[in-house]
């Protein structure tokens, strides 16, 4: 069969990043987030309600549970894990045959570092919050990997003042790439 025999069967996927950073791109602290932003986990809570979110063994950790009324697939190295809720994947091409084969329309990556770093070269969508603070540098701080900010087109920022629920003020980014992404294809 050819490959675009096979990109046909499938439905179409389109794969989002989800991430909040400070403005030196700090993503955690010590396996946590560095701040509390209500209005920011309100828009997370709405945009992945009902669709598939994908994050690293140490992301659901710190999350301490799956998140509901979401499917949750969890890379891990660990062959063996099970984690309640979740689906554990060895590697991203099995995650995005997870999502494809549920006939889900949109896959939201949500970390950590290497899990984005992983996932960019796929990704159509980038739902950026940035948080408008530095964050100093200290043991445990995970910052968000390089990328090429060329490649994205900003469609959409929605801002958010500092207030009694959000720590800092932020604003909230949609990115569109600029070029198809590389699509996943199962052999």
């Amino acid at each position: 069969m050819s490959k675009q025999s096979l990109a046909e069967n499938f439905n179409p996927l389109n794969i989002s990043l989800v991430v909040a950073m400070s403005i030196n791109g700090v993503i955690g602290s010590d396996n946590q987030l560095p701040w509390h932003l209500a209005d920011d986990l309100k828009f997370f809570k709405a945009l992945t309600t009902g669709h598939t979110v994908l994050m690293g063994r140490k992301t659901f950790d710190s999350i301490g549970k799956a998140l509901p009324n979401r499917q949750n697939l969890v890379l891990t190295r660990q062959p063996d894990l099970t984690l309640p809720g979740a689906i554990c994947c060895a590697n991203l091409p099995e995650a995005i045959q997870i999502a494809r084969r549920a006939q889900e329309t949109d896959l939201f990556v949500i970390g950590g570092a290497e899990i984005y770093r992983l996932a960019l070269p796929f990704v159509h969508t980038f739902y950026m919050t940035r948080v408008w603070v530095e964050i100093p540098d200290s043991e445990g701080l995970v910052s968000f990997p390089p990328y090429n900010t060329e490649e994205w087109q900003e469609t959409k920022r929605l801002n958010f003042s500092a207030n009694a629920q959000n720590d800092y003020a932020f604003d909230i980014f949609t990115f569109q790439r600029k070029t198809k992404p590389i699509e996943w294809m199962e052999n």
